[in-house]
């Protein structure tokens, strides 16, 4: 039997969001890459965060708009449903943070590349990456020299995700650059400045041979029910007896017993 997600032109297109989410969960990545629908989820945050991110990439590129144009533009509810957080407060706290970046000299902002290689086991790979500021000659005190800056609209910036990501933007920049992980809400950060021998190539293999090898099992983690997208339509308890059970199916009731006798 032939398998779909195996591209035709044996090129693999990964970028640090597919690998992170087959490190996740196998069969959320599945239902990514088959291009299953999505369920309900709850969006505000990356509104949020998309509307930052605009922010930033128009202020280093000198055609700001008033902050109300993003909040407009992204659709971002004052407050989060259920939990009483004042997204528009969370919005203007991320982009005071702004101008530390967005006024260094030479700044690029959202880059995105592509970087072909192929893997230890012979996989060819087009690596895409999109960072939010390329820096020269950084004279951050976190990180100075070349450095390539990711925003971050989080307070918690020390995640495994975040540091694949990280590792990605410097293999993409062929090791010469440090990575700068920053949350513009906390000011928390990291600094990642040197990259592991094929570190990189050999993630790629990895997540091709859940693909080659059809391994893609469901793994319940700490984002299921807040973040992930499928969850509803694939994943909740009553969605999972359809699996087991198909629709249609004749069960036998039992009566129960109303009967006091012991």
């Amino acid at each position: 039997m032939s398998n779909p997600l195996i591209p035709s032109d044996g090129v693999y297109r990964l970028s640090a969001h597919k690998l992170n989410m087959m490190l996740e969960c196998p069969f959320k990545a599945y239902l990514y890459l088959s291009h299953f629908p999505e369920g309900p989820s709850e969006d505000c945050w990356a509104k949020c965060g998309s509307a930052v991110h605009d922010y930033a990439e128009d202020m280093t590129k000198g055609d700001l708009k008033d902050p109300e144009y993003y909040l407009q533009k992204y659709e971002v509810p004052q407050i989060v449903p259920g939990m009483g957080i004042n997204l528009h407060d969370r919005f203007y706290k991320c982009i005071e943070n702004v101008p530390k970046f967005a006024k260094l000299d030479g700044a690029i902002p959202e880059m995105t590349e592509y970087t072909d290689f192929v893997t230890p086991k012979g996989r060819k790979v087009s690596l895409q990456t999109r960072i939010d500021l390329q820096v020269e000659n950084s004279t951050l005190p976190e990180a100075k020299g070349k450095v390539v800056v990711d925003y971050k609209t989080g307070k918690d910036v020390n995640k495994e995700e975040y540091r694949l990501q990280a590792r990605c933007y410097m293999f993409a920049k062929g090791g010469e650059y440090k990575a700068l992980f920053y949350s513009l809400l906390s000011g928390k950060y990291f600094v990642i400045d040197k990259l592991p021998e094929d570190y990189i190539p050999k993630m790629c293999d990895n997540y091709i041979d859940h693909i080659e090898n059809r391994e893609l099992e469901r793994t319940p983690n700490q984002n299921c029910d807040k973040f992930c997208p499928y969850r509803e339509k694939y994943c909740a308890p009553n969605v999972y007896f359809q699996q087991l059970v198909p629709p249609g199916t004749e069960t036998e009731e039992v009566e129960e017993d109303d009967s006091d006798n012991a």
